[in-house]
């Protein structure tokens, strides 16, 4: 169990793990192995949560906020657990003369890859929430390239009594949310073209883990509140669907199909061609709320 989970609420909560690099004065990226302390299940505790070396990169697990009933507030908090973990990873690395850099890929010299521990991508076993099949992490001895994250952690009382769909759901909700404002509002790199697929999702004993989307809302307060608000309403929806589901067809096995599958299809080709017409109109479709500028890099 993580971090994250083992702090999960018996109420609507949203988490993260977030990824980030190491760079020195040049922009050159620097493995943090060795450097930072962590590990997964055991990461090095900060206010208001903790952070640790995942590959090469840095990762911040900050406490996940249940929604209090006021949806700033709970947001606000969210945001200032992420910035409080941030913060306590930028100090150690200015200890060491050397800068964060919230950026979804970097490619490192070979030097950096040299430590076993270089060429690990990903702990848990996965899932696609169109395909419903099991995905597997690129090989990363292939590639100098290595890749940061934003997943996202939803949780909501009782998950196991809302059916085997649920979670599926909520992660394809998540993709409409989240990747489509990915490729709306922000340039494609070499993560979309090998870990930053669609639908990427992990079940927990809490809800759902997010891992199609990038750290781009992670770069600003007004960004990560903005996360804070959108998955919560993407678990809403989620939810919603699949509760109306068993209201029309009076099955009471909830969750026995799985939703959105007309969305299918768009949520693919948006991904493969980084079609921002399409991520717009999905975003219209579900009236997502548009991201802060801080943290577009599509204009």
């Amino acid at each position: 169990m993580s971090h994250t989970e083992a702090k999960m609420f018996d109420v609507p909560s949203i988490g993260c793990d977030g990824d980030g690099f190491f760079v020195d004065s040049k922009g050159t990226p620097v493995s943090v192995i060795g450097k930072l302390g962590g590990e997964k299940g055991n990461p090095q505790t900060c206010e208001h949560g903790g952070y640790l070396e995942d590959c090469v990169a840095f990762e911040i697990n900050p406490e996940p906020v249940p929604y209090s009933g006021d949806l700033n507030e709970s947001a606000g908090l969210f945001a200032r657990n992420i910035h409080h973990c941030l913060r306590a990873v930028n100090v150690k690395a200015q200890e060491l003369k050397l800068k964060t850099k919230l950026q979804s890929s970097m490619l490192f010299p070979a030097s950096e890859l040299l430590h076993p521990d270089a060429q690990v991508s990903g702990c848990s076993a996965s899932y696609d929430a169109w395909s419903l099949t099991r995905t597997s992490p690129p090989n990363l001895a292939e590639t100098r390239w290595r890749f940061a994250s934003g997943d996202i952690h939803v949780g909501w009382p009782n998950p196991n009594e809302w059916g085997k769909f649920a979670r599926v759901n909520v992660a394809r909700v998540l993709d409409l949310v989240f990747y489509s404002a990915m490729v709306a509002y922000t340039e494609k790199d070499e993560r979309a073209n090998s870990y930053g697929k669609p639908g990427i999702h992990r079940p927990t004993p809490y809800g759902v883990e997010y891992k199609s989307v990038s750290n781009f809302w992670m770069t600003s307060q007004a960004g990560c509140k903005w996360a804070y608000k959108s998955a919560l309403k993407a678990m809403r929806w989620g939810l919603n669907m699949t509760a109306d589901f068993q209201k029309r067809s009076n099955n009471f096995d909830w969750g026995n199909e799985p939703r959105y599958e007309g969305t299918a299809e768009t949520v693919e080709l948006m991904a493969a061609r980084w079609d921002r017409d399409r991520a717009l109109y999905i975003l219209e479709e579900y009236e997502v709320a548009t991201p802060p500028a801080s943290i577009m890099t599509r204009k």
